[in-house]
């Protein structure tokens, strides 16, 4: 789970819609207060290079859980604030271990594929675009690689899916500009918050390993 710093995606993505978010939020007390959220968009693909290993079904089934990882990270709260506080957009890439191999060596030094690579934008880390601008902010793209999350499912006896959610909200944490390779505080933050997002997705706590999944 790694952060490159550049953004060499370039497979066209299929765009997947938003969830419109409110503006109100319930406090512990009861009360309402107002706060400002945008809305996460993803726009995902499955590459071409793996495109026959991938029926039209599962492909799919993939697009509607990266769509609903998005619609949960943007309904979600840090504190009193929202995670997602303006809109933004990435593109999320499921890919062949062969590609992530080769872009994990051109750009962080290790000759071997990972399981999800995050490249920002230079105004990625971007929760706070331009108030001229009424577009989304593009803060980055993610690639997973395919092979490896079979893998890793596999040993771990949790189902894929499952896994390629809990990748694709740690990489977009990446994108918004968390760092736990670097930052001990952002690795409990991230560790909290992705699992309180795969709650609301049905996922049991993957850093709890008493739980089976």
């Amino acid at each position: 789970m790694t952060q490159p710093n550049q953004a060499p995606l370039t497979s066209k993505p299929q765009q997947l819609p938003p969830d419109t978010a409110e503006n109100t939020m319930q406090t512990i007390d009861g009360t309402t207060q107002t706060v400002t959220r945008g809305y996460l968009e993803i726009d995902a693909s499955i590459d071409v290079e793996i495109a026959d290993l991938v029926c039209e079904e599962k492909e799919r089934i993939w697009l509607n859980a990266i769509a609903d990882v998005a619609k949960a990270m943007s309904a979600h709260h840090v504190h009193s604030g929202a995670l997602i506080a303006n809109s933004v957009e990435a593109s999320v890439l499921v890919g062949s271990n062969a590609r992530v191999q080769a872009l994990n060596a051109t750009f962080r030094g290790q000759d071997k594929p990972t399981n999800v690579l995050s490249f920002p934008t230079p105004e990625g880390h971007a929760t706070h675009p331009s108030e001229n601008n009424s577009e989304p902010t593009h803060i980055g793209d993610c690639i997973l690689a395919l092979g490896v999350l079979e893998t890793e499912a596999a040993e771990r006896d949790i189902p894929v899916l499952h896994h390629v959610q809990h990748l694709v909200v740690h990489g977009i944490l990446h994108l918004l500009g968390y760092a736990h390779e670097t930052n001990s505080s952002d690795a409990d933050k991230m560790e909290a918050i992705e699992t309180d997002i795969l709650r609301t997705l049905g996922i049991a706590d993957p850093y709890d390993e008493t739980i089976a999944m």
